[in-house]
């Protein structure tokens, strides 16, 4: 017998435990019930929707200042990744919301994004996701002054799926 054994043994001993142990004789606890499964933002998820085929599309860019709009456009398509998933998660709340919409934001000579603001969709979400989206984009310092950019997007549920969806309504393509 080897000496850990052995001390395993002399502390059973001293404590009264047996080399067998009892099975537990209360019931298992019942499942806990879990929530439905949720998006990055908290959105419940809406069980068989499948937006896979939803994207985001630029329209014509505005730049009014001293930003390079071959290198603008380059990153912003980079980007465009991102504002595809805010549609996808407003897709799961609001499964037929497609239409035209606008970001417009200040690109800081030092690169930085500020002054972000969604227009054209109502929903709150999507614009603290798109809103969130911008912000995090750099741009290469150099620029002599800010410049202002407006951005068109267009919500497309896909080819398929679009004739079929009503349009975004005035009021909630003017709601901020």
């Amino acid at each position: 017998m080897t000496r850990l054994a052995m001390t395993a043994a002399a502390v059973c001993a001293l404590l009264g435990c047996s080399e067998k142990r009892a099975a537990p004789t209360e019931p298992p606890a019942p499942p806990v019930k879990k929530d439905p499964p949720k998006s990055g933002l908290g959105v419940p998820a809406v069980p068989g929707a499948d937006h896979s085929q939803a994207t985001v599309t630029f329209g014509k860019i505005k730049i009014e200042g001293t930003l390079d709009s071959a290198s603008f456009e380059r990153i912003l398509a980079l980007q465009k990744q991102r504002l595809t998933f805010c549609y996808r998660l407003l897709l799961r709340t609001d499964p037929g919301v497609h239409g035209l919409a606008s970001l417009t934001f200040t690109v800081e000579p030092d690169g930085r994004v500020s002054r972000v603001r969604a227009v054209g969709v109502a929903n709150p979400k999507f614009a603290q996701c798109a809103h969130s989206a911008v912000l995090s984009i750099r741009f290469p310092p150099g620029a002599k002054q800010k410049s202002t950019v407006e951005v068109p997007i267009d919500l497309s549920l896909g080819p398929a799926l679009d004739q079929g969806a009503p349009p975004l309504t005035p009021a909630e393509k003017s709601a901020p």
